[in-house]
């Protein structure tokens, strides 16, 4: 690495830090009751919610929204194989790569947009429930894939209080696009997520656990 190691006190001082806000985190019942949730189709994606339960254990409410946004897309595309599948598993002739091969190819390479239109075409989800997965899909997935926080804050403004160093006394009020001001983003962005991360999370895992059940009923035989 090109930056010197952290010394002693510097590492202790960061897991006491990590240490804190495990103990602090008001989410503590909830995230082992997720952790332990026994899923039966969409097993693949355990890995992925474990991941995130580890970033809301330490408040890391950024890489909470971040990998909910992978999270989302890769169940419903899971989701549209396993239905698409109808039940079917390896028969036991042939390379069980071929399995859902054809499955795979189908829905594996569509954008969001287009993943959310066609569960709802297979009746994976609602009307209702695709008009909830869009909104994600514009504030939460686009947004921060392009990082672009013109669609985070949505035109938000906040009350600022300017100055300057030649005139350290002299301050002016105005209300300033968080968007615009790269000054103000810092703190914007880790309150933004701090706010939306576990909703947004709790909801997309409600969506997987409903459609863990709905799939069982195909593959439970």
């Amino acid at each position: 690495m090109i930056i010197p190691p952290a010394t002693q006190q510097q590492t202790t001082e960061i897991i006491q830090k990590v240490i804190d806000s495990m103990n602090r985190n008001c989410r503590m019942k909830e995230i082992p009751a997720i952790l332990c949730y026994p899923l039966k189709i969409l097993t693949p994606l355990s890995p992925i919610i474990s991941q995130i339960c580890n970033c809301l254990l330490i408040d890391a409410h950024i890489s909470v929204i971040t990998t909910t946004n992978f999270l989302l897309e890769r169940t419903l595309k899971l989701s549209l194989i396993m239905k698409a599948g109808n039940g079917k598993t390896y028969s036991g002739n042939g390379k069980i790569e071929n399995t859902f091969k054809k499955e795979t190819q189908t829905f594996d390479n569509l954008d969001l947009s287009k993943t959310i239109e066609i569960a709802r075409e297979f009746k994976l989800i609602t009307p209702e429930k695709e008009v909830e997965l869009n909104k994600f899909r514009n504030d939460f997935r686009n947004a921060f894939s392009h990082a672009d926080y013109t669609k985070v804050f949505k035109g938000t403004k906040i009350q600022a209080n300017i100055g300057h160093l030649s005139s350290p006394h002299v301050t002016k009020t105005e209300m300033a696009s968080i968007a615009s001001t790269p000054l103000f983003q810092g703190p914007a962005i880790r309150a933004f997520c701090k706010k939306n991360a576990f909703p947004y999370f709790s909801s997309v895992f409600e969506l997987i656990c409903m459609l863990d059940k709905d799939l069982y009923h195909l593959y439970r035989k």
